[in-house]
């Protein structure tokens, strides 16, 4: 707690009791939890398998993603390695949190609320690397409020790395008071050896 900023906030422990030790990582939560997560080498990694422009998809976008100025990315790992790291996030009161091995279990627990996020997450530490293999990122979304200048230029980007063949661009438009999920098409022009040398970025809304 040494480490916590502490020049914006007081909080102050009124009493041994769980209300008040959660008041008090409330409060400090995000300095709280990067000083923790650093101290044991653990790296939370969140996914969600809400499906496209389902309620709760529509929830995550606003939660997650600065009122859809993000964007989300899909993964299929069903042939991964990445598969065996994953842990369902089980929803139920919170547990007081008294050693490390009944923190690594609180790192899986989340209060009833946000079930809708049907979350699975994997945990990385210095003794369980992970690797995402780059065929597994299926497709890349933009949020509503994302610029088409921004979209540009993230998408010549992930051409011009190469390394995920497989994924797809869309974009979340609007179109007679639904929210839709437009596909973005891309034409390459390449030269020898395979090597792309630019793009014409084609975005239809039907």
């Amino acid at each position: 707690m040494q480490n916590i900023n502490t020049r914006n906030r007081q909080v102050i422990l009124g009493s041994d009791t769980l209300d008040s030790k959660l008041a008090v990582i409330d409060a400090y939560y995000g300095d709280f939890v990067g000083v923790l997560l650093k101290h044991l080498s653990h790296n939370v990694v969140s996914f969600t398998t809400n499906k496209d422009l389902s309620k709760n998809d529509i929830l995550m976008w606003g939660h997650y993603t600065g009122i859809s100025r993000g964007v989300k990315l899909k993964f299929n790992f069903v042939q991964s390695n990445m598969a065996n790291h994953l842990t369902r996030v089980r929803y139920e009161d919170l547990q007081e949190v008294n050693n490390e091995g009944e923190l690594s279990q609180a790192l899986f627990r989340k209060t009833k609320q946000w079930k809708y996020e049907q979350e699975y997450r994997a945990i990385r530490t210095d003794d369980n690397k992970m690797n995402f293999e780059s065929n597994t990122l299926e497709e890349i979304t933009f949020g509503y409020n994302v610029g088409k200048e921004d979209r540009d230029t993230l998408i010549k980007t992930v051409k011009h790395l190469r390394i995920f063949p497989n994924c797809q661009f869309f974009r979340i438009a609007f179109k007679k008071g639904k929210l839709i999920k437009a596909q973005i098409h891309i034409d390459e022009f390449k030269a020898e050896q395979n090597v792309v040398v630019s793009f014409r970025i084609i975005e239809t809304v039907k």
